[in-house]
């Protein structure tokens, strides 16, 4: 009885020794059935668990469907494809994909270095295919220890701890993608307020940086002062602001330029919470801009004066004319978006404000972001002249818009926002406190009419000015400098002919697809295709015409008019439609200043209030 006993307690143990496989580790992805949206790039992590046994290295195959997916390469500026590196481990090596056959394979390690809890192996960027509703994603694990197949090391003895793989089933549903954050932080000097000042007079520089999407992420700051690093915990460096804009003053640089000299070179790096890097190099040289201009014009006599004036004359007509060339010869928008960007700060853009009657943008209009069924102010804005607005969130949630402006009816709307948005599209129709709507445009456009006139005519005299002082300092100074400005105006005069006598019948507009009259102050909004972003937004002019001012590209587009319907069933075979969720807008290769598109837009019936959407 006691050596039946003895032998049942062994083969008891055993089977426990068994069953408890100290070879236990898996891989798995985020979940076994994930929901991505069928025109969105996503996002498929592969985890690691070595369920608290060592690990110091793995490799991997993935096979997937080609026909249902397309991997995205996450690095298109190297030539092999990559990508993202989790937690797991320090490296990633041998990235093989295979887009006939369906597969990716790669391996990690940590040089040296183990880990033992469940971590990120790696992340793989993906779009649907062919528009299918489902597709599985699985790990090739055939047993434990075959070298062919999926493997996870032992950091003893290197053996496969591999026991158990979790595949995954994706499901697609059409839906709005999630705007990403590509763009990197901007870096401004503050003060001094010119590199070329000495820093012994200002004993300190001041910098902004600045991002209104994800934000700055401060332990990545590094400033190199003549190579020596300052970092945001340094004891020479404030920091005050928010992540959206950050003021960084650094203390104590004369005693560096007592060491160095007068020239001092600042080198400043930083990245926000999406990864994006910034950075910016700025040059002291230690010279002081007032007295260098004063000595200048210190005992200057008539004669010294028609260099002088030539050189004046070839600045005041060069820089109109190569405005003029830069803005399309529309210099009433260049003073226009000038000037709204001191009524703005950084923001991301919104939508547009719009006057129901006329369908004209309405600039400087207040707009206030409240929490919700509360009087909490979130942030207050101006509508820029294009009538332009926009707010900046740190995380969605539920928020009420207000608009207002004088001789208007307050416009007020709640909006739910997603919780990992940080932004919105919505546009606003105002009604004035005695408004019905008339149709197109309103008598008030004759004031902006004028001032866009009155600031081409100011340009005109301005390049005029230059070009008979030039003329002039030639005809008393006659100097290979007075001649190369007279052939750089006459070169001008040339260039201006030509672009006008080849652009003359070269306009994009907006008409009636019934009438064929222009549409006045219609909206255009510009989307970029890749990035599945709103980046812009034109207003046509009275005459239903517009230009392109922003890079160019393959944009889609949408337009939009109170009384009209886009796009029009007479023109949905003349471009381009962009599928999925964009479905109502046409691809468009857009060139900066003039384009040659007709739009047009089917009137309906004119029945609306004083909201939008």
């Amino acid at each position: 009885m006691k050596k039946l006993f003895l032998f049942v307690f062994s083969f008891f143990m055993s089977c426990m020794f068994i069953f408890a496989d100290p070879k236990a580790a898996s891989f798995e992805f985020q979940s076994t059935e994930v929901w991505f949206k069928s025109n969105c790039v996503e996002t498929l992590h592969l985890y690691i668990d070595p369920m608290g046994k060592l690990v110091d290295a793995a490799d991997v195959k993935i096979v997937y469907n080609p026909a249902h997916l397309e991997l995205i390469d996450a690095n298109l500026v190297t030539p092999n494809f990559d990508i993202v590196n989790g937690n797991a481990f320090k490296n990633l090596y041998a990235v093989k994909h295979d887009s006939i056959l369906g597969s990716l394979e790669f391996g990690g390690d940590s040089d040296g270095l183990n880990i033992s809890s469940k971590s990120i192996f790696a992340s793989v960027k993906l779009k649907n295919l062919n528009n299918v509703k489902s597709t599985n994603v699985s790990i090739y694990f055939t047993s434990n220890g075959d070298t062919l197949d999926s493997n996870i090391a032992s950091a003893i003895d290197s053996t496969d701890l591999l026991s158990s793989v979790k595949d995954v089933k994706i499901n697609f549903s059409d839906g709005q993608c999630d705007f990403t954050d590509v763009t990197p932080p901007s870096i401004f000097l503050l003060t001094p307020q010119k590199e070329q000042s000495s820093l012994k007079e200002s004993k300190e520089i001041v910098l902004s940086l600045v991002d209104d999407f994800s934000g700055i992420d401060l332990s990545t700051l590094s400033i190199y002062v003549n190579g020596k690093l300052f970092k945001s915990d340094s004891p020479e460096v404030e920091i005050s602001g928010t992540p959206s804009n950050y003021s960084i003053k650094l203390y104590s640089l004369q005693i560096l330029e007592d060491t160095y000299g007068p020239n001092v070179k600042v080198e400043v790096f930083v990245k926000d919470f999406a990864g994006n890097q910034g950075q910016k190099v700025f040059n002291f040289s230690g010279q002081n801009d007032s007295t260098s201009i004063l000595s200048i014009f210190a005992g200057l006599d008539l004669s010294k004066l028609k260099p002088i004036l030539g050189f004046i004359g070839a600045t005041l007509g060069i820089a109109s004319s190569v405005l003029s060339i830069i803005t399309g010869f529309n210099f009433g928008w260049l003073t226009t978006n000038l000037i709204g960007l001191f009524l703005t700060k950084n923001r991301r853009p919104w939508g547009v404000v719009l006057d129901m009657d006329s369908n004209k943008p309405i600039p400087l209009a207040t707009c206030r972001l409240f929490i919700q069924n509360s009087l909490e102010l979130i942030s207050t804005t101006l509508t820029n002249l294009d009538g332009t607005y926009g707010f900046v969130l740190k995380s969605g949630g539920k928020y009420r818009l207000e608009v207002s402006k004088e001789s208007y009816n307050t416009f007020s709307v709640n909006i739910d926002t997603p919780e990992d948005s940080s932004g919105f599209v919505y546009d606003v129709y105002l009604s004035k406190n005695d408004s019905k709507y008339s149709g197109f445009v309103s008598s008030g456009d004759k004031k902006f009419c004028y001032l866009r006139s009155l600031v081409q005519f100011i340009r005109n005299v301005l390049f005029f000015l230059g070009f008979f002082l030039s003329l002039f300092a030639l005809s008393v100074y006659p100097v290979f400098f007075n001649y190369l400005v007279v052939f750089l105006y006459l070169l001008i005069f040339i260039v201006i002919f030509v672009y006008k006598l080849s652009s003359k019948n070269k306009f994009s507009v907006v008409v009636d697809s019934v009438t064929g009259d222009p549409v006045p102050y219609s909206v255009i909004k510009v989307y970029d295709l890749k990035q599945r972003k709103y980046i812009d937004t034109i207003v046509a002019g009275s005459d239903g015409t517009f230009d392109y001012f922003g890079k160019p590209g393959r944009y889609g587009i949408l337009v939009m008019h109170r009384g009209y319907k886009f796009p029009s069933s007479k023109q949905l075979n003349d471009f381009e439609l962009v599928e999925g969720i964009y479905s109502s807008m046409f691809v468009l290769d857009l060139k900066r200043g003039r384009n040659k598109y007709k739009i047009l837009l089917d009137p309906v019936l004119k029945s609306f209030d004083n909201t939008s959407s």
